[in-house]
């Protein structure tokens, strides 16, 4: 009785002295999410499980979940794939259950305090479950509290030392995401991945006092539009305009408008490919058009980001719309679409991160005063600074003023005939919604999460997700 009485105390005392801003604050509709942290080629025969805590066995059910065995002596368990079954063993080999489905989780016993349970060393909330797919493998899925999920997200997207209302902007946006994405990955067991095709995640190695605080200070808020709940895209850098979706994707989606950004930093990039490595991209992309022999931007859209390449080679011609060219080449090589060519025999118009001035097809896709600044990207890819009424665009003989409406067909500005294609841009990502390094911006010269938000997403309001039905 003493000991009982003695450890009573000790875990008083432990409990007493936790910073209580650690604790997650629920909203009125708790939900849970399945996140995919092993799937697809990464699919597994075999995972060890561990909880300091014990382990349990749970059911999830609608919006919450049901225990159905406990094992508090168990530490650590192997989970494997026989003959098509999935069955949990403890240490010793011993089967400790084999009635293993779709909704089966093994949690730590503190599963709904928040515990931690280790799947092959690296720590997560909630609980684990899997998903039998081909050749007796698994994909290993991650049974998730959102605001647990959302807290980890978070620093993986923005970083935690970001300003507190850019990291409660991207909790907003990452909880949108989220809950307007359920079961984007439906058919392989879970509802989002844990990679940049939907949201980076970690698992709890993630935590951090101000990214659970900003989890905590907007906990079930979403962004909705006429009421319901939207799907938040967001990138990196906007290199001056954000896009519009049917500019990327082809659907118009109404909160996702292009708007000019004053906000963004400079984010200048250069890539370069030979016409032998773009002849064999385009070939592994199904694309036949034989050895290249010229590149030629054709098309931008309003806010002045490329739309339209057209390749042609020997076997054909290509035209690669929207996002398609970034694809071929990668998207961390052609890191936006705000680019502008450079070769041998070529030379392009200058952008600026600010003002976004172009040259597209001998015309300056935005007007502005000759007396203001560019920023000129050189092919070695130095930045200078220069007004617009001193600048010229020479190619072939032809000189193009850009303080004033350009003349003639100079259409060649934007095309590369021969050797190496040389990129030069600014920005970084897909350009929808909002750019992470400008609610970084906007937050240091102190705007709310809310203005942030209301910024880059057109006509929308941010509401609790338990009011909405």
């Amino acid at each position: 009785m003493k000991q009982f009485v003695a450890k009573l105390i000790v875990i008083l005392l432990i409990v007493a002295v936790l910073p209580v801003n650690f604790s997650f604050a629920q909203s009125n509709q708790v939900t849970y999410i399945r996140v995919g942290i092993a799937f697809g080629n990464e699919a597994v025969s075999s995972a060890t499980l561990e909880s300091e805590d014990g382990l349990m066995i749970i059911r999830a059910v609608s919006n919450g979940f049901e225990e159905i065995m406990r094992f508090p002596d168990v530490r650590q368990v192997n989970v494997s794939i026989e003959s098509g079954v999935i069955v949990a063993r403890d240490v010793s080999g011993e089967m400790i259950y084999d009635h293993f489905d779709n909704d089966t989780v093994i949690a730590p016993l503190t599963f709904a305090d928040g515990g931690l349970i280790r799947y092959n060393g690296r720590a997560y909330r909630g609980g684990i479950c899997f998903f039998p797919t081909s050749n007796d493998r698994m994909n290993v899925i991650n049974f998730v509290d959102l605001e647990h999920y959302i807290a980890a997200v978070v620093h993986a997207e923005i970083s935690q030392s970001s300003p507190m209302e850019a990291l409660k902007a991207q909790a907003v946006a990452a909880r949108s995401f989220a809950v307007t994405n359920l079961g984007r990955h439906g058919s392989a067991g879970f509802d989002l991945c844990a990679g940049t095709h939907c949201q980076v995640y970690r698992g709890y190695q993630d935590e951090f006092y101000r990214t659970i605080r900003a989890t905590n200070e907007t906990a079930g808020l979403v962004i909705t539009y006429n009421g319901v709940p939207v799907q938040a895209f967001y990138f990196k850098n906007s290199g001056g305009h954000t896009q519009s979706s049917e500019d990327v994707w082809g659907g118009r989606l109404p909160h996702v408008v292009g708007v000019q950004d004053p906000f963004s930093p400079d984010f200048p990039w250069t890539y370069q490919v030979t016409f032998q490595t773009l002849s064999t991209r385009l070939q592994a992309a199904g694309h036949q058009v034989g050895s290249v022999q010229s590149v030629a931007i054709r098309e931008r859209n309003a806010s002045g980001a490329v739309s339209v390449v057209e390749i042609s080679g020997t076997s054909g011609t290509v035209e690669l719309r929207n996002e398609r060219f970034r694809t071929m080449l990668g998207s961390t090589n052609v890191r936006s679409m705000m680019f502008s060519f450079g070769g041998s025999e070529s030379t392009v118009g200058a952008g600026t991160t600010s003002r976004n001035i172009l040259l597209s097809n001998g015309y300056i896709s935005r007007q502005i005063s000759s007396e203001d600044a560019v920023h000129i990207i050189g092919a070695n890819g130095n930045i200078e600074q220069r007004n617009i009424g001193n600048l010229y665009v020479i190619s072939n003989g032809a000189s193009v003023q850009l303080g004033r409406e350009a003349q003639g067909n100079q259409e060649r500005l934007e095309i590369v005939t021969s050797g190496s294609l040389i990129i030069h841009g600014m920005g970084f990502g897909h350009g929808v919604g909002m750019p992470q390094d400008s609610a970084i911006a906007k937050a240091g010269l102190g705007y709310t999460f809310e203005q942030i938000l209301k910024f880059y997403y057109t006509g929308i309001e941010i509401r609790q997700l338990s009011t909405l039905h």
